[in-house]
């Protein structure tokens, strides 16, 4: 039986995003269901689900890549933790523009606000849980905390800059963004 529509059955992952983000861009991410998702790709519902759990896990596809990229380069790294910072930001460097969050960048259109919100808590305690290893060793813990929360701040700044400009890495934003808070100074050596 021939296919009319859709894409090949053995539709992968990339090819599930780039159906939601079409779907999402036309009717909003709320009117957009799995079915009409799995319809684009060209897959069955439960196939669907094998390459994705939901259809919220599509708005963070890039950023959990490069999470499961930071866990495990930033973890081998033998560094002081003084270097941490830069280790972290040298990562960053090396994240594409075309790897911006497609639900980040055009949120409004798509109408993903609301679930992004829901979706960032998970994100931000696995880089907060991250750093904390990464900025672990002979600070006190509660020295080491603050760092770590302000980096994950400084972070989340550098992702909004990035977001809305182009051509210009996050690395280079968080950079920016850790002088601004006094992490780093001028140099890139640790502040405060």
């Amino acid at each position: 039986m021939a296919r009319s529509r859709g894409r090949p059955a053995l539709a992968d992952r990339a090819q599930i995003d780039e159906a939601a983000a079409e779907l999402f861009l036309e009717q909003g991410y709320e009117a957009t269901s799995v079915d009409d998702i799995a319809r684009r790709a060209g897959v069955a519902r439960s196939s669907f689900f094998n390459r994705a759990a939901s259809k919220a896990d599509l708005l963070w596809t890039s950023v959990d890549h490069w999470l499961d990229v930071a866990e495990r380069e930033l973890l081998e790294g033998t560094e002081a933790a003084e270097t941490a910072l830069e280790r972290v930001a040298a990562l960053c460097d090396r994240i594409p523009d075309e790897d911006k969050p497609w639900a980040i960048v055009h949120r409004d259109a798509m109408g993903t606000r609301d679930a992004l919100l829901i979706g960032v808590g998970p994100r931000l305690a696995r880089y907060e849980q991250l750093l904390t290893l990464v900025f672990g060793g002979p600070r006190t813990a509660e020295a080491t905390r603050v760092r770590v929360l302000m980096a994950v701040v400084a972070t989340r700044l550098a992702g909004e800059r990035w977001v809305r400009g182009s051509g210009v890495p996050l690395g280079v934003h968080l950079r920016e963004v850790c002088r601004e808070l006094g992490l780093i100074d001028a140099d890139g050596n640790p502040g405060r």
